[in-house]
């Protein structure tokens, strides 16, 4: 499960809601919020979610690619490409940004959304949007790493990290979407036979510890090293910044809003590998299942 976990650090940047958040107050969009449009394209623009899901559907395809390269010759580079497609396709950016814009209006409240607008505006908040949506050498993202296993981060630093990732939810979110997408690739690889399936699903619940603490360690690593220019004291005003009312509102609405587009992108995805392998292996043998 380890080579899906690379997958996991683009999903950091979601700053979904802390525990305990108040219900959302709704309003109905109408006709006559003939702004709302502009604010919420200026919120995801500004916050750089938006950027983050444009490029989703593109990390998503070569994590499968990734997968493939542990096993080399199982899987055909025209199967692996068809493979990648599928996963462009059903994990749509622009299904994935129209779902958040749409969830936002669902749950409209104007003044909590520019509220939000001035908070990711802030030079703060900017700087820190610009450091995570830089791309990591894996180089220099591999050294560091390496380095922490023998010079650790000081505890404070490490209880601030740790307070951002779960105030962020985000390896909660990232383990949910991982194995979303590695059950649609399991869907996808056993032809959808139901033996295949349990085998795999037996074996996946057995490395699901270990599974769940190598992606927390590699959230809080990837957040280790984003953050690495920042003061401890620029990190925990960041951290108050979204703890505010509405920034939790809002980030609940997009963690709620993608994690509905990650579900059924999951499904789309495994009914497309499943209809990929096929016409490429055929169904599984009789008396048997493609296994995994």
């Amino acid at each position: 499960m380890r080579k899906w976990i690379t997958l996991a650090c683009v999903f950091f940047v979601f700053s979904a809601t802390a525990a305990n958040q108040p219900p959302a107050e709704t309003l109905s969009v109408t006709s006559t919020d003939p702004g709302a449009g502009k604010l919420i394209d200026d919120v995801l623009a500004v916050s750089g979610i938006k950027d983050v899901l444009e490029n989703l559907p593109g990390q998503i395809s070569q994590g499968i690619r990734m997968s493939a390269l542990s096993d080399p010759g199982r899987v055909p580079e025209s199967v692996m490409s068809e493979m990648q497609d599928a996963a462009m396709e059903a994990y749509s950016s622009e299904a994935l940004i129209d779902g958040v814009a749409k969830a936002i209006k669902e749950n409209w409240h104007e003044k909590r959304l520019r509220e939000v607008l001035e908070t990711v505006s802030t030079p703060l908040s900017r700087r820190m949007t610009a450091l995570e949506s830089k791309e990591p050498s894996p180089t220099e993202l591999g050294s560091f790493v390496a380095k922490l296993a023998t010079q650790p981060l000081p505890s404070a630093r490490l209880a601030l990290l740790k307070q951002l990732d779960d105030i962020s939810r985000s390896s909660e979110f990232a383990i949910k979407v991982l194995s979303s997408t590695v059950h649609s690739v399991a869907l996808g690889a056993t032809n959808g036979c139901g033996e295949g399936l349990a085998a795999f699903n037996k074996k996946f619940e057995e490395q699901r510890g270990q599974f769940e603490e190598d992606t927390r360690n590699s959230i809080r690593a990837q957040m280790a090293f984003t953050y690495r220019s920042v003061s401890d004291a620029d990190l925990r005003k960041y951290i108050k910044s979204m703890n505010k009312e509405s920034s939790r509102w809002f980030n609940n609405i997009v963690y709620d809003a993608i994690d509905k587009g990650f579900t059924a992108g999951g499904e789309q995805l495994g009914r497309s590998l499943q209809e990929v392998l096929k016409k490429k292996f055929g169904g599984p043998k009789a008396g048997g299942c493609q296994e995994v």
